[in-house]
């Protein structure tokens, strides 16, 4: 009605159609001259459309992605907070005893700096006479069990101190780690 009634004389649209198959409006060129357009134009409208819609769609993308980080971002500072605040030593490991993140009182109480804990294993903080009690956790580990025990360990320059561990396996995507304190 808008092109009859504001006088034009040429109209011409293609659709803006999302991935999904919504129709969200229409490109259009208007004139107030007659025109015929040949079909290489109509082509070429055809394909600016496609590339608004595309347009459109990274548009969307990226304030879903801009959402996501920032839910991300929060996610990890609540982590942080629970973890480095807890009163426990914490130590994240996999399910082949490779520790992957420990908190300051962990660091503290094995006496390793925050970031040296590259290549240490949770069987390494056992005494080497009581390896046992790291395999039977283990095993607990791989068939989804929490285990406890009060065992002795090993600190700094090979101090052995007496300790209560709880462990705990926890899926996280689609792999297991373990917490333990």
């Amino acid at each position: 009605p808008y092109v009859t009634t504001a006088g034009l004389e040429f109209y011409a649209g293609a659709p803006l159609i999302t991935p999904d198959g919504y129709h969200i409006g229409t490109l259009c060129v208007l004139d107030y001259s007659p025109r015929t357009p040949s079909g290489d134009v109509l082509n070429r409208l055809s394909d600016l459309a496609s590339m608004v819609v595309d347009e459109l769609e990274l548009r969307r993308e990226n304030a879903q992605r801009k959402k996501t980080e920032a839910a991300l971002r929060r996610s990890q500072e609540k982590y942080k907070s629970l973890f480095e605040g807890a009163g426990d030593a914490i130590l994240v490991h996999d399910l082949e005893g490779r520790i992957t993140d420990a908190n300051a009182q962990a660091a503290a109480l094995f006496g390793r700096a925050r970031d040296d804990w590259t290549d240490v294993r949770i069987s390494d903080l056992y005494p080497p006479d009581l390896r046992d009690v790291h395999r039977q956790m283990m095993t607990h580990m791989r068939q989804g069990s929490d285990y406890e025990v009060i065992a002795e360990f090993t600190g700094a320059e090979d101090e052995r101190f007496w300790g209560q561990l709880s462990a705990t396996p926890v899926e996280v995507g689609h792999k297991t780690i373990v917490r333990c304190r």
